[in-house]
C-alpha cells in the first residue's frame, strides 16, 4: 500500500487501524471458542523519550495493547557459552541465549512476575537446566540437587544425570512444589471489602 501510489500510507497508520478492526471483530469468537491467539512483534524505540518516559513501544497501534489477556516481554538476552578442552586448547562456542521473560500485562493472574529462560540453538527451551537452576537459586543449596540428593556442581553434568535417570517429571514436580510454597508465603489474608 505504501508503494502502490503517491498517497499510499506514508505514516503506516493503516496497519494499526486494521489490527483494531480485526481484533474487535474476532475477540468474541476467540473467547467463545476458547482459542489461544499468539502475536509476536519487536519493540521500537520511542524517539525523543525523556528519562521518565517509556523508551520502547509495540508497533501496530493500541489494539495490541488493549485486547490481550496476557502480554509477555522478552528482554536482556545473554549468550550461553560452552567451553571444551580439545587437543590441549580451550575452545568456546555460543550454544544459545538466556532471556528474561516478564509479565507486562495480565488479566488472568498476577502481573509483574518474571523468569529466566534458556533457549539452546537446534534444541529449544532447556527446561531441565532452567528447573535445576530454579531449585538452586531459590533454596540454600550450593549445588544442583533433586529431591534433596546432590547431583553435581556443574550444570551440564546435573542435566545428564536427570536425563539418564528419566527424572524429568520428578524435577518438574519439585519445581512446582517449591514455586507453590514460595507463593503461599506472600498470600495476605484480608477481611473482605464492604
Amino acid at each position: 500500500m505504501e508503494m502502490e501510489n503517491d498517497e499510499g500510507d506514508p505514516f503506516g497508520g493503516r496497519r494499526a487501524k486494521e489490527f483494531s478492526e480485526g481484533l474487535r471483530k474476532t475477540c468474541r469468537i476467540i473467547a467463545e471458542k476458547n482459542y489461544l491467539m499468539v502475536c509476536s512483534n519487536q519493540v521500537r524505540e520511542v524517539i525523543g523519550a525523556t528519562q521518565y518516559q517509556v523508551k520502547t513501544k509495540s508497533p501496530g497501534g493500541k489494539a495490541l495493547e488493549f485486547y490481550p489477556s496476557l502480554r509477555l516481554e522478552f528482554s536482556s538476552p545473554t549468550k550461553i557459552k560452552l567451553e571444551k578442552q580439545i587437543v590441549g586448547k580451550k575452545q568456546t562456542r555460543i550454544t544459545g541465549v538466556e532471556t528474561t521473560i516478564s509479565v507486562f500485562k495480565s488479566s488472568i493472574w498476577k502481573p509483574f512476575r518474571s523468569a529466566k529462560v534458556s533457549i539452546l540453538f537446534d534444541y529449544g527451551v532447556d527446561v531441565i537446566a532452567d528447573n535445576l537452576q530454579y531449585i538452586k537459586d531459590n533454596t540454600e543449596n550450593t549445588t544442583y540437587t533433586l529431591k534433596g540428593e546432590k547431583l553435581s556442581n556443574e550444570l551440564y553434568k546435573a542435566i545428564k544425570i536427570v536425563e539418564d535417570s528419566n527424572a524429568e517429571n520428578d524435577l518438574r514436580e519439585e519445581v512446582i512444589n517449591l514455586w507453590e510454597e514460595i507463593e503461599s508465603k506472600f498470600v495476605q489474608e484480608r477481611k473482605p471489602k464492604r
